[in-house]
Parts: C-alpha cells; structure tokens; sequence
C-alpha cells in the first residue's frame, strides 16, 4: 500500500507542475518573457502587467516558486521547489528546469507572443 500512496504524491505534484506551467504560458499569452542572471523569469502579460518567478526558501513554507508583482506582495505559484533553473535560448524564449524537494526535475520552454 505503500507503493500507491507513494504515486498518489507523484501524481498530485504532476498536476502541480502541469498548473504551474499553464499559469506561466498565460503570462506569455500575448505578453514577453526574459530571464535575469539571478535565474528570476520575468514576464510582461498582455495587460502589461509584470510577473518575476524565481524560487524562495519561506520559513513558514519551505521552498517554493513564487510570483512576484511591480507593486510588492507575492503569490506562491508552486510549493516543494527547491531549485530554478532559467536560460535564455532566443529573444522572447527561455527554457526552465524545477527540481523539487523529492528530486523529481521538471523541465519546460516558455515563448512570449509579443
């Protein structure tokens, strides 16, 4: 039983990932992507509002990736990501690799429309 709890979790931080990932393609969606030397993603959305990922060790919440607007505040986008990487591959284009607490690596492109 314990091999089915074990991919239960496996799961549950697929569809954390998979979230996340449309979450940072509606950033795109008619918006821009960069990446910072700091390994932060920032993103201008189609309302040009401006969106900094990068990841955070919170006392209260452990590592995580959070989204961080032009005004202050934040918002956590994914919980248990001990790691971000951030490249840029072209103008408008970067790639993304998530590492989680666990180990699992999560690996993605993300291209701006604008």
């Amino acid at each position: 039983m314990h091999l089915a709890s074990n991919m239960a979790t496996k799961d549950e931080e697929m569809v954390e990932l998979q979230a996340m990932q449309r979450r940072l393609e509606s950033y795109c969606a008619g918006g821009s992507v960069t990446t910072t030397d700091t390994g932060t993603m920032v993103f201008v959305d189609h309302q040009q509002v401006q969106h900094k990922v990068y990841q955070y060790h919170s006392q209260a919440n452990g590592n995580i990736l959070r989204d961080e607007g032009i005004g202050g505040g934040y918002v956590p986008i994914l919980m248990h990501a001990r790691k971000l990487l951030v490249s840029g591959l072209a103008p408008n284009t970067c790639a993304y690799k998530v590492t989680m607490d666990d180990g699992l690596t999560f690996r993605g492109v993300l291209n701006g429309d604008e």
